[in-house]
C-alpha cells in the first residue's frame, strides 16, 4: 500500500475508533463532562485548518481512486473482447483502485459522520445543562409559578362562570320580549274588543231610546 494511502488508513482507524467511543453507552455524566471538556477547551476550532486540509487531501484522492477504478474496469473489459485469458495484473489493478475507493470514500463519510454526531451530542448536553440549571431555581421561584398558575385558572374559572351568566341574562331578556310582545298584543286585542263593546253599547242605548219616543 502507497504511503499517503496507509495514512489514510490510519485516519479511518482513529476515526472509526473515535465513532466508537462517542456512541458506546458509558454513563452520561463521564461522556457529557469528556466532551463538553473537549469542546470548551477549543481544540478542535484550533485545528480546524489542519482538519480542513487533511480532508480535502482525502477527497483529492478519493477523486483519483475513482478515475483509477473506472480506468481499470475498461481495460479489463477491453481485455476480456480481446483476450479471455486476461492478464492477472490488471485484475489485481481493478482489485486496488476499489480498494482505494472504498478506503478514501468510508474516511470521508465517516469523518462527516462524526462531525455531525459531535454537533448533535453538545447541542443535547447543553440543552440538559440548561434544564438541570432551571431545575436548581430557588424554591421561591416554583412558589411563583405556582401562584400565577393558581391565579390563572380561577381567572380562567371566573371568566367562564360570567359568560354562563351573560348567556342566562341574554336568554331572561329574550324572554322578556317574547313577554313583552305578547303583553301588547293583547293589549291591543283587549283594547278593540273594549271599543266593539263600547259601540255596541251605544247602539243599544240609542234603539233603547228610540223606542221610548216611539212608545
Amino acid at each position: 500500500m502507497v504511503l499517503y494511502y496507509s495514512i489514510v488508513f490510519g485516519l479511518l482507524i482513529f476515526e472509526m475508533t473515535l465513532f466508537g467511543l462517542m456512541v458506546f453507552p458509558f454513563p452520561k455524566k463521564w461522556k457529557r463532562a469528556a466532551l463538553m471538556k473537549i469542546d470548551e477547551s477549543g481544540i478542535i476550532r484550533r485545528n480546524q485548518y489542519i482538519i480542513n486540509i487533511v480532508g480535502f487531501f482525502v477527497f483529492i484522492l478519493f477523486i483519483d481512486s475513482v478515475n483509477r477504478m473506472i480506468r481499470a474496469t475498461e481495460e479489463v473489459n477491453q481485455a476480456n473482447l480481446a483476450d479471455p485469458r486476461t492478464d492477472t495484473q490488471l485484475h489485481v489493478k481493478k482489485f486496488y483502485s476499489q480498494r482505494n475507493m472504498y478506503l478514501t470514500g468510508f474516511t470521508l463519510f465517516l469523518s462527516l459522520i462524526i462531525n455531525r454526531t459531535f454537533a448533535i451530542l453538545m447541542d443535547l448536553f447543553y440543552v440538559q445543562e440548561e434544564l438541570e440549571k432551571f431545575g436548581e431555581h430557588s424554591p421561591v421561584e416554583h412558589k411563583d409559578v405556582k401562584f400565577y398558575q393558581e391565579s390563572n385558572d380561577k381567572q380562567e374559572k371566573q371568566i367562564a362562570e360570567l359568560l354562563k351568566e351573560l348567556d342566562d341574562l341574554k336568554r331572561k331578556d329574550r324572554d322578556f320580549e317574547l313577554l313583552k310582545k305578547q303583553a301588547d298584543n293583547q293589549s291591543t286585542e283587549y283594547n278593540r274588543l273594549a271599543d266593539q263593546h263600547n259601540d255596541l253599547e251605544k247602539i243599544r242605548e240609542g234603539r233603547a231610546e228610540e223606542s221610548k219616543k216611539e212608545i
